[in-house]
Formats: structure tokens, C-alpha cells, sequence
């Protein structure tokens, strides 16, 4: 079975024992059921003669890539699938499995381009329903960009994508990186915080926006545009990984602050676009922060937040607000790092654990950290 995207579990079907596995898988399998380009829901509990049951395998389509969205759409208390689907450029759309009603599944009528980047479901408007973002890279089939669909796949403005560049000689700009819907400027409603990235095919830029949406038109935060928050990016080229972002309230002012980083630099602004603090950005030699995203979590015995920056350079750093290194870090791992860490209490002892995949290998590191202040990341 060829699998590039993370699973997914979430209980589906409140009826059944246990939860569900969802599975996007690219063939390759020498399990006919898994040997194909399909979704899949694996049952967690239920099983026959010692194998999990196989509760649903969607039908042939093309390569799955990205890792699924559980998300009630509508607010009626169903939850479905969400995923982008890639075949190399002609039928590159979102899908929606219902998995309890496949009456209702969808496809996007609209070709939306390629990319590494997951989508994410928000209500945008506060009108209870939630909208799917995705930002996606140019094809030659389609504009990449970021595009915005209703609960019920129609797009969600008449010019999507919303937001783009048009394709140039030897430039392009790139647009795959997870987008984060948050309420940057605490006025009530949710904003739109996204990267793109420009090459030359020499060096690669990386830029960081944030835009809420006004009549269908993109308006850019101030001091949140095209010129405001520039890093450099350590993937080079036209098929560059962007690194993630993250928001977190890292001084629990009751504002957000926006962290990314990538190519030796880690980056922290606040809200209103002005950097953290006189310390930031801190300088990590040989720091690449593509492919995954920071965590913001209580790893030591102060109490305060700290910022985790995994790095595909086999290693995992964590950084107190003033810029400092924690003690003891970063860990070390024998293989590149690829796939953002979790953390969470897993021992129940009350305090966080790192856990994190590299080669064939699981790693699981103890800290001293309060499990109960995790403020951005995947829990374990």
C-alpha cells in the first residue's frame, strides 16, 4: 500500500464499537482490498478472525496525497471526509464522503490545481455552516491558488481562487501550505492566514498573509500584505515544500501570535504583524522547518509556553519566549524528520510527551511539562 498522507480517526458512526481509521491510500498493496487509489474507514475494535473489519473503501479515483478532514459541514451532527485529489493535473478537486449517507457526497465541479497542502473547514460567515479553504500550486491545467468552497461544494465566492499570481516565465508562485482560519484582530469574525511561496529557480521566498474577506474581495490585514512578512525558504525550486504555520496566544494576552520557520530562521509575529520581540527571529544552524509545523506546548517546569520547531535535519528544538534554548533540547533523532511531532499525555502521569516517526523508527521523549497546556498542536 503506497500511503504519503497522515490517517485520520474520528468515530463516524456513533452506533458502531469503537472509532474508525480513515485511510487514503495511493495502491500498492498486496491486500486486494487496499490496492487501489480509494479512501478507506478501518474499524478500530470490530474485527474478523483477528483482522479489523473493513468498513468502507470509496471507489477508484485518483492519487490521494494529503491527509483527510473530519468536520460536520453543516452543523447537523454527521461528520464526513474531506480530501484533495490529485492526478497530475487534469481532475484535481476536492471530494466529500459521507460516510453514513453517501447520498451526499460531493465533488467539486472546479479543477483547483495540485499541492502538499491539507484543507481545513471554518465558518467564515457565522452562519453555522462551515466553508472548506485550500491553497493548491499551479498546474497547466488549473490556477493555484487559495479557493474557498460552500458546505455543499459549490464555490463559496465567484472568483475563486480568491487569491492568486499568475503563472510568469521561470517564476511561479506557490500556494500548498495549510491555511489557518483564526481571529487575528479579535473583531469576531475569522481571518484567513496563508503562505506562498515565490522562486527564480535560484532561491525561494516564502511570504505570510492574513485576509478576511469583504464582498467576495480579499482584504489584507495592515501590515499583514505582500512586502510584510518575508523568509527565506530552505526547499528551492518549482516543486518547494513550504514549512506550516501555527497561532498560538504564546503570552496569554488573549491575542494570537503567528510562528513559522524554515532555512535557519524561526519567526514569531503578533497580531497586529510586528515581530514578538527584539529576540525573534532566532537563528537555528541548519534549521529546515519544511513539511511540518510548530508546536506550542509546556515542555519544562516554568509554566510558560514554549515553541517546538521540528526540523528535517534530525532534530527537534524548543525555545523559551525570550528566545532561549530549553534545557536540554534539541533532541535527536537518527533519520530526517518529515512529518510534524505530536504531543500530549500518554503515560497519564499528567505531564507531556514528544512522540515523533522518523525511518522505520518511533521515538518518545518524557518532559516535565503540564499536559493540560498544550496551546497548538496534535495531541496524542
Amino acid at each position: 500500500m503506497k500511503l504519503t498522507a497522515t490517517p485520520a480517526i474520528v468515530d463516524l458512526n456513533p452506533n458502531a464499537a469503537g472509532a474508525e481509521i480513515i485511510i487514503p491510500t495511493r495502491g500498492g498493496s498486496s491486500d486486494p482490498l487496499l490496492d487501489a487509489k480509494k479512501l478507506h474507514s478501518i474499524s478500530t475494535l470490530e474485527s474478523t478472525n483477528g483482522i479489523p473489519n473493513h468498513l468502507f473503501a470509496s471507489s477508484q479515483y485518483n492519487t490521494f496525497y494529503n491527509a483527510p478532514v473530519i468536520a460536520d459541514l453543516d452543523d447537523n451532527g454527521s461528520y464526513g471526509v474531506i480530501i484533495h485529489e490529485e492526478n497530475g493535473g487534469s481532475e484535481e478537486r476536492l471530494r466529500y464522503f459521507d460516510l453514513n449517507n453517501p447520498l451526499q457526497n460531493w465533488t467539486s465541479n472546479s479543477n483547483i490545481g495540485k499541492g502538499q497542502g491539507m484543507p481545513i473547514a471554518a465558518d467564515l460567515d457565522n452562519d453555522g455552516n462551515k466553508e472548506i479553504i485550500i491553497g493548491t500550486k499551479t498546474t497547466t491545467e488549473a490556477q493555484g491558488g487559495i479557493y474557498i468552497f460552500a458546505h455543499d461544494g459549490d464555490p463559496f465566492y465567484n472568483n475563486d481562487p480568491l487569491v492568486y499570481t499568475n503563472q510568469t516565465s521561470g517564476t511561479d508562485h506557490l500556494f500548498d501550505c495549510a491555511p489557518l482560519a483564526v481571529d487575528l484582530d479579535s473583531d469576531g469574525t475569522l481571518e484567513i492566514v496563508f503562505m506562498s511561496a515565490y522562486n527564480d529557480k535560484i532561491s525561494t521566498i516564502g511570504r505570510v498573509f492574513a485576509m478576511h474577506v469583504v464582498n467576495g474581495e480579499p482584504v489584507f490585514l495592515d501590515d499583514w500584505g505582500y512586502e510584510d512578512h518575508i523568509i527565506n525558504l530552505s526547499q528551492k525550486g518549482l516543486e518547494a515544500w513550504l514549512p506550516a504555520l501555527a497561532v498560538a496566544d504564546l503570552n496569554e494576552d488573549g491575542l494570537y501570535e503567528v510562528i513559522t520557520g524554515d532555512d535557519g530562521q524561526l519567526h514569531i509575529w503578533k497580531n497586529t504583524g510586528e515581530v514578538f520581540s527584539a529576540n525573534w527571529p532566532v537563528s537555528i544552524d541548519g534549521y529546515q522547518g519544511c513539511y511540518m509545523s510548530p508546536l506550542v506546548a509546556d515542555v519544562d517546569e516554568d509554566d510558560d509556553l514554549e515553541i517546538i520547531a521540528p526540523d528535517h535535519m534530525r532534530r527537534i528544538h524548543a525555545f523559551n519566549l525570550d528566545g532561549s534554548v530549553v534545557d536540554h533540547w534539541p533532541l535527536q533523532l537518527e533519520d530526517p524528520l518529515y512529518g510534524t511531532p505530536c504531543i500530549g499525555d500518554v503515560d497519564e502521569d499528567g505531564k507531556n510527551e514528544i512522540m515523533a516517526g522518523a525511518g522505520n523508527k518511533m521515538y518518545m521523549w518524557d518532559t516535565e511539562g503540564d499536559a493540560n497546556r498544550i496551546a497548538w498542536g496534535h495531541t496524542g
